[in-house]
């Protein structure tokens, strides 16, 4: 539908151009003369807002975010027509979109109307941000309108009452634009538009003629109102339903479990993305089965989280991860073809979030291959795996964990290998020598066996390499007289990263350490071993590099097998 073109100014559109910006805006813009009584929106009165180049406005600040997330994740109090990576800029020359009113000037205008009441804002043929066509190609453009009409004098309304009229001309490009508003009263309360993140439904709004809503004080009439569900109870548990959810983690602390049920759900685990930090707040695992997860939408995911599938196996070539959208397509089948998507705002390819439980209630992530036992395999092997083996050997209290060492026949005199706990702080504790260096076992390279238990609950097994000349105890004796501590002679936690060092009777001693639970405790910053699940089913399997800094990189040097056991509960 045509936008209203008649409002004076250079276009039509109004007096008032923004400045050409990148995720900027108008700064604030004073409301009191056409709305003497304010705007009143959830029960807060506003008297001005800001127009923000990104497709939205917003009441008590500018709002730069440029990224259309769940508007579920937001607390800014604002309105959103179309909200998505707008370039309001002069950087690119554009066309008017054919068939309407619109001037094509890739601009933000708005209009002050005290006479009718009403205050207007266009964004006249807009276009992506980021967009580099070829030479002579059209520029896709976007132009829509919000109108907010004073109705505080009709009959039945209040002073500070406000009616909104979205019109959509042109939409050319969607970029999973959102569109729908934010409370910001502190509930998390949110309303979007069916068409919010669809691309075929949002191009077809132009023939939807204006979208109208009433704002009474209360909330807006003509949305659905949805309020977030969190961990209220403070248990670590958030209970999704089979509708469309907003599920919020954020602000929690310590390891929080999600089932957010069927429904095209939006979970938010932290407050912002972080990156790949450790600044994380605590583990986040959703759980739940493919049809649960398939049209859901992560926010906030760190290395750390897990999303675990329940009923379906998959490995790294079943997933496709689709460029610019932050989506992953699961093929579960090995059709081709899709089962679904889910969109997650991580590097899902490169990181350990998508885990899968087997059918013998093996957790696996990716189920990534191991080098042959026999031969060895060169590959390079980055942090992929990690998830899955953490997950596998983290404590519940009445497990024990069957380990059995095999020499794979590359590494020579082998380095002692041994295990310790870490608990839910970080630190490692009860280390412990499981098996003595290779040349100094009966009988060459046979394989050894031993049984990890008193694992406490929630605490997880990390393993290492240990080449020295020090006569190192083994077994129980070794719990008392062998420890990591840090530079300073302390305790070593996680945080110690590169410099946790080995101790016997006090005394740290000159040894090459090499850990297999992650590249940040081996001194060279390289990963060490790698994991997966045992032919056979039930273990899992670690294949080690013994060597610091100048490896061959086959994990062919030493493996151990890991299966969990019933044990007493402790």
């Amino acid at each position: 539908m045509d936008l209203i073109n008649t409002l004076g100014g250079e276009v039509g559109f109004g007096e008032n151009r923004m400045e050409p910006t990148d995720d900027g805006n108008s700064g604030r813009i004073d409301l009191s003369e056409v709305f003497p009584d304010g705007l009143n929106f959830f029960g807060a009165v506003h008297d001005g807002l800001w127009i923000n180049a990104n497709g939205n406005v917003t009441f008590e600040r500018g709002f730069s975010q440029f990224w259309p997330q769940g508007l579920s994740t937001l607390e800014v109090a604002g309105i959103f027509p179309f909200w998505t990576d707008i370039d309001p800029s002069d950087r690119i020359p554009v066309t008017a979109s054919p068939g309407g009113t619109s001037q094509g000037t890739n601009s933000v205008w708005w209009d002050l109307d005290a006479g009718a009441g009403t205050f207007t804002v266009t964004w006249d043929d807009v276009v992506p941000f980021g967009y580099y066509g070829q030479l002579g190609e059209e520029v896709p453009v976007n132009a829509f309108q919000m109108t907010i009409t004073d109705i505080g004098g009709e009959a039945g309304q209040a002073p500070g009452d406000f009616r909104v009229d979205l019109r959509y001309e042109a939409i050319e490009w969607t970029d999973d634009a959102r569109i729908g508003f934010i409370a910001g009263d502190g509930s998390g309360a949110y309303g979007t538009l069916g068409a919010s993140g669809s691309d075929a439904a949002l191009r077809l709004l132009p023939q939807a003629g204006p979208i109208s809503f009433t704002s009474d004080g209360s909330g807006l009439v003509g949305f659905d109102l949805t309020r977030p569900i969190r961990d209220e109870d403070g248990d670590g548990t958030i209970l999704g339903t089979d509708g469309a959810d907003a599920i919020e983690a954020q602000g929690a602390s310590g390891r929080v479990v999600i089932r957010s049920g069927l429904g095209e759900d939006v979970i938010q685990l932290r407050e912002r993305f972080f990156g790949w930090s450790d600044d994380d707040g605590g583990e986040r695992v959703l759980t739940g089965t493919a049809e649960e997860h398939f049209g859901d939408t992560v926010l906030g995911a760190l290395r750390g989280d897990t999303i675990l599938f329940e009923d379906v196996a998959f490995t790294r070539e079943d997933i496709t991860v689709y460029k610019g959208t932050q989506t992953a397509g699961l093929d579960l089948d090995g059709d081709g073809v899709d089962e679904g998507t889910m969109r997650v705002d991580a590097r899902l390819r490169d990181s350990e979030l998508l885990v899968t439980r087997l059918g013998d209630d093996t957790i696996v992530n990716f189920a990534p291959a191991l080098p042959d036992l026999e031969e060895g395999v060169e590959q390079y092997v980055g942090r992929g795996n990690a998830g899955f083996a953490r997950a596998y050997l983290t404590g519940d209290g009445t497990t024990a964990f069957r380990v059995t060492e095999r020499d794979l026949g590359d590494a020579g005199a082998a380095p002692a290998l041994g295990v310790y706990e870490i608990d839910g702080g970080g630190a490692l504790i009860d280390a412990r020598i499981l098996f003595a260096p290779l040349e100094a076992r009966e009988g060459g390279g046979a394989p050894r066996e031993t049984v990890v238990d008193g694992v406490e609950a929630g605490h997880r097994l990390g393993f290492f390499l240990l080449e020295t000349e020090a006569d190192l105890p083994v077994g129980g004796d070794s719990a008392d007289r062998f420890e990591f501590v840090n530079q300073l002679g302390e305790a070593a936690t996680l945080e110690d990263g590169n410099y946790v060092l080995p101790a016997l009777d006090g005394a740290v001693i000159r040894a090459g350490l090499v850990h297999g639970d992650g590249a940040d405790l081996n001194r060279d910053l390289q990963v060490h071993a790698v994991a997966g699940l045992e032919s056979g089913g039930g273990a899992i399997t670690f294949a080690f590099e013994a060597t610091l800094f100048d490896g061959d990189r086959d994990f062919n040097d030493l493996a151990l097998e890991v299966m969990r056991i019933e044990a007493e509960a402790i």
